[in-house]
């Protein structure tokens, strides 16, 4: 986990990147009570990603967020479209979602019905479909990898237990969320 030494590089790091930019004496502080669940290399990378796309000095969560990509390979996951023409050829060639080899895809195609998506008519609408329900997991991913880990604790105590449900009440959320009605094929 991230060492006050670690951030203090990566402050130091950031302060050459970004000339000019100057940090009070509660900055570090503040830093390594949003970053110490973070692995120091983790850390670093994250520091020098930020610092080769941006031009700007980095909020604390620019830096959680990146180290978050990283750690959850978010940014080498292939892009929906991508994906899509894989969903695509599954079902042209009458093939298994179980072939599917991106998790993400796999969740999103059972969500939407294997089973619809083989006999819908309208490509077009589950192409979109697909999309925004791959790109919303995608950002989820990175999400629950950001949020800090007390904050985590704190919502499982607060939360009840989650409950179970089964294939056919999650293809009825899936439906519900992409705005069809309980009975209306997608």
């Amino acid at each position: 986990m991230a060492s006050q030494e670690t951030i203090k590089k990566c402050l130091r790091m950031l302060g050459v990147a970004y000339p000019g930019s100057s940090l009070d004496d509660a900055t570090p502080q503040l830093y390594y009570r949003i970053l110490e669940d973070i692995p120091d290399e983790t850390l670093e990378m994250a520091t020098l990603d930020h610092i080769s796309k941006s031009p700007y000095y980095p909020r604390v969560s620019e830096l959680r967020r990146a180290a978050a990509t990283i750690t959850t390979g978010a940014s080498m996951l292939p892009d929906a479209m991508d994906e899509w023409g894989k969903v695509l050829a599954q079902i042209r060639n009458s093939g298994d979602p179980e072939r599917l080899d991106n998790p993400i895809t796999k969740r999103v195609v059972e969500a939407m019905d294997w089973y619809e998506l083989r006999q819908s008519d309208n490509q077009a609408a589950d192409r979109a479909r697909f999309i925004e329900a791959y790109n919303e997991k995608k950002v989820g991913l990175i999400t629950e990898a950001m949020t800090l880990p007390k904050i985590k604790e704190l919502t499982t105590r607060a939360l009840p237990a989650p409950v179970e449900r089964n294939s056919y009440q999650e293809h009825i959320a899936m439906k519900a969320r992409l705005g069809y009605a309980e009975d209306e094929p997608i």
